[in-house]
C-alpha cells in the first residue's frame, strides 16, 4: 500500500475516534481533530485547546491517553502524515475513471502474497503452545484493538468451555487489568506497531510483574519485551490495513479452530 507507514498516525487516531465512549469528551475531541487533521501541524496546544473547546490540561491529558508522551511529538507524527500521505487520490484508482476489477486484482495479489508470507512466518509449535496456555488458565484477558467475527468466534470457542474471557480495547481499560492481574490469568496481547497497540504493549512489563502468563500476536519482528512472554506469534506485516487485519483474522481463526478440535469437538459439554 502506498506511504503504509504514513497511515499509522491517522489509522491510530480515527481507531481512538471509533473507541471512545459515544458524547464523551475525548470523542468529541479525536472528531474535531480528524476533521481538522491539515490544521494540526500549525497550531499550538493551545490554539489547539481552544478549537475543541478544552483546556489545556485537558489536551495534554488527550495527548498521552491516545499515546504520544506530548504535544510536541503528536504535531510531528500529523506533519509527517500530511508530507507523505495523498488525500485526494485512492492507492489503486484513477478518480476519473474508477476501475473495480483493477483494484480487486492488486488488492486479492498483495492479499495473497501476505498470507503465503504468514504460513510461512507462524510456527506451528508456538501456535500449539498457545492453545494448550489458553486450555490452562480459566481467566483470559484479551488486549486488542479491533473485532470481527473471527473474534466472535474465537471467543466462543472458548466460552464453551467454560473460560472467562475479558476483552479490552481501550487504554485506560487496557491499564488497569495490567495494574489487576495476577498469576491465575493468562493475557493475549495484540501489536501492530501503531501508535495504540504501543500503548498496548506498555502494558506487558506491569502484566508480568504480578506474574501473569503472556501471549504476544506481534507483527512485528523483533518485538520489544518478547522475553517476558511465554510464546510470541510473528504473523508478519500487511500490506495494508484490510490485508493486516486478515492476517490477523487467520491466526485468530487458526488459532480457535485448534482449540476447538482438541478441547470441543467429540466431546460432550454438559
Amino acid at each position: 500500500m502506498k506511504n503504509a507507514n504514513n497511515t499509522d498516525s491517522l489509522l491510530s487516531l480515527a481507531a481512538d475516534y471509533y473507541y471512545f465512549k459515544e458524547g464523551s469528551t475525548e470523542k468529541q475531541i479525536a472528531q474535531i481533530l480528524l476533521k481538522n487533521i491539515c490544521k494540526i501541524p500549525s497550531w499550538t496546544i493551545e490554539q489547539m485547546a481552544a478549537n475543541c473547546n478544552i483546556s489545556i490540561s485537558t489536551c495534554r491529558r488527550f495527548i498521552k491517553e491516545i499515546g504520544y508522551d506530548s504535544y510536541i511529538e503528536f504535531k510531528m507524527k500529523i506533519s509527517d502524515l500530511i508530507k507523505n500521505y495523498d488525500f485526494n487520490t485512492p492507492t489503486l484508482l484513477n478518480p476519473s475513471a474508477p476501475d473495480i476489477h483493477q483494484y480487486i486484482e492488486q488488492t486479492t495479489k498483495d492479499i495473497r502474497r501476505d498470507v503465503e508470507n504468514l504460513e510461512k512466518t507462524l510456527d506451528p509449535d508456538k501456535i500449539m503452545e498457545t492453545v494448550l496456555a489458553l486450555h490452562e488458565y480459566e481467566h483470559i484477558i484479551i488486549h486488542d484493538l479491533f473485532k470481527s467475527t473471527m473474534h466472535l468466534a474465537f471467543l466462543s470457542h472458548l466460552a464453551l468451555t467454560g473460560k472467562t474471557v475479558t476483552l479490552s480495547a481501550d487504554t485506560v481499560t487496557q491499564q488497569n487489568n495490567a495494574r489487576n492481574a495476577d498469576a491465575s490469568q493468562l493475557f493475549l496481547l495484540v501489536y501492530d506497531g501503531l501508535q495504540h497497540s504501543k500503548e498496548t504493549l506498555n502494558t506487558l512489563p506491569t502484566v508480568h510483574t504480578h506474574g501473569a502468563e503472556i501471549i504476544l500476536i506481534s507483527s512485528i519482528f523483533p518485538c520489544p519485551y518478547s522475553e517476558l512472554c511465554r510464546t510470541v506469534l510473528y504473523i508478519g506485516q500487511g500490506s495494508s490495513p484490510l490485508s493486516s487485519m486478515l492476517l490477523l483474522d487467520l491466526t485468530y481463526s487458526y488459532i480457535g479452530e485448534l482449540y476447538k478440535s482438541m478441547y470441543i469437538s467429540g466431546k460432550k459439554l454438559i
